[in-house]
């Protein structure tokens, strides 16, 4: 059910005092980084606020994530330097300051992180000072210009435009809580799954971005078609979701920063932690990930989404702030998965003997690579979307490819219903509303 407005405004005072503490930690760091003991007692007092606030798992495995990136990079620092704690500490505030809702939080915010940036060392700086520097500062600003821009056409939010991207189906699923609180709103899911064959005119006055987490980033036939496809908006409000089975790192800024250069108005993103449905590290006995995967997704998470909808309806600045990662990964997941590369390196094959020539991988892979040789078994041609869904979706486990999935357990669809099998079956896999 959709967060009503007066739960929403309940919430709002613990939002204050827990941007309100937030700020006096960054403002003792300083003071605090002279001690021997600090490293644990800032990242003890930084989690205070955050559960205050937004104690649910996806935010605790973004903190979490930065305090090991602290604590990873932490010799490269002197250990009185608040260098190393500003990404962390604006982290913290952008968190607890975007549930708040007002426009000055964020300036505030970024007057006390630019202080104790004034407190840090200023001499013999190396390229992790720089880019600890840049990731604060672009994570404030980002959540300024989330605060202070007003989108067009908000008060006559009637419709609006769900781009899905889904091969599992938990982002399927994801999307459906969120879509499911937008009440008194039309809804139209524009599924993007054979990409080359995607057309979809987006008539609503805001539009939902929903994608799994692969490489750091959304899906790169997603990524080319939000650089070269997704039209133009005329300050269009937007709000973005996406599932990982881990920290997605710097997804959400790179959704956030495609959709600004658009012409939209993005307003917050949401992202829950669902089943790992990467084969190669699903290893170990079958049993332990049936037990894991029966964990996950939280009810905290969808709950988050679900408020996020209702926020996201009013106006309000939506669900979380964008997090920034000084450790960018998302070029990593670039270069080792594009498709110039993946048409030469992942390669798939099938075990003939388990093979029962049901032609579901062929009909199911979202990059049309797979055919059917003469004696009905499927063979690759062109390059791959890498989504797994081949492997995964196999009845005979019989799908692999080279080097990368013959140790490790499939991840059978939690939530089949959001799978898109084939072409013909995509109109009955809309969640509601008009689809592609």
């Amino acid at each position: 059910m959709m967060a009503s407005s007066g739960t929403l405004e309940k919430k709002r005072p613990w939002a204050w005092c827990a941007w309100v503490l937030a700020l006096i930690i960054c403002g003792c760091t300083p003071t605090l980084v002279r001690f021997p003991w600090a490293f644990p007692l800032i990242m003890a007092l930084g989690l205070i606020p955050l559960v205050m606030t937004c104690f649910i798992p996806s935010v605790m495995l973004d903190y979490s994530l930065m305090v090991m990136l602290c604590l990873i990079f932490r010799e490269y620092f002197f250990q009185d330097d608040v260098t190393l704690y500003l990404p962390l500490l604006a982290m913290i505030l952008v968190t607890t300051g975007h549930r708040t809702g007002a426009r000055l939080v964020p300036v505030a915010s970024l007057i006390m992180v630019v202080i104790v940036r004034l407190a840090g060392y200023w001499s013999g700086l190396t390229l992790l000072h720089h880019i600890f520097t840049a990731a604060s500062a672009f994570m404030l600003a980002v959540d300024l210009c989330t605060a202070i821009h007003k989108p067009r056409g908000l008060s006559s939010l009637k419709k609006v435009d769900v781009l899905l991207c889904s091969y599992s189906g938990n982002t399927g699923h994801f999307a459906r809580q969120f879509t499911d609180s937008l009440k008194g709103i039309k809804v139209i899911v524009h599924r993007f799954h054979y990409y080359k064959s995607f057309r979809a005119k987006f008539n609503g006055q805001g539009l939902v971005l929903a994608f799994p987490v692969i490489g750091w980033r959304m899906p790169w036939p997603l990524l080319a078609y939000l650089i070269k496809g997704l039209p133009r908006s005329e300050g269009k409000t937007a709000f973005i979701l996406s599932t990982a089975g881990g920290g997605p790192e710097n997804a959400g800024f790179l959704a956030w920063l495609l959709l600004s250069l658009k012409g939209y108005t993005v307003k917050g993103c949401c992202w829950g932690v669902y089943p790992l449905n990467v084969v190669p590290f699903r290893i170990g006995p079958r049993g332990m990930y049936r037990f894991l995967d029966s964990l996950l997704p939280r009810r905290a998470d969808l709950a988050m989404a679900e408020t996020a909808a209702g926020e996201f309806s009013r106006g309000m600045p939506a669900g979380n702030a964008v997090t920034i990662f000084p450790f960018p990964l998302v070029f990593l997941g670039m270069l080792l998965d594009n498709p110039w590369l993946n048409a030469i390196i992942y390669r798939n094959y099938v075990w003939k003997r388990r093979c029962m020539k049901c032609g579901l991988c062929i009909r199911f892979c979202p990059a049309e690579r797979l055919g059917a040789r003469e004696d009905g078994y499927p063979f690759p041609r062109g390059t791959c979307a890498l989504c797994l869904g081949c492997i995964n979706l196999c009845p005979g486990n019989a799908m692999h490819m080279y080097c990368c999935s013959e140790y490790g357990n499939p991840y059978p669809p939690k939530f089949p219903e959001y799978v898109v099998k084939d072409r013909e079956h995509l109109e009955a896999q809309r969640l509601h509303g008009e689809g592609q």
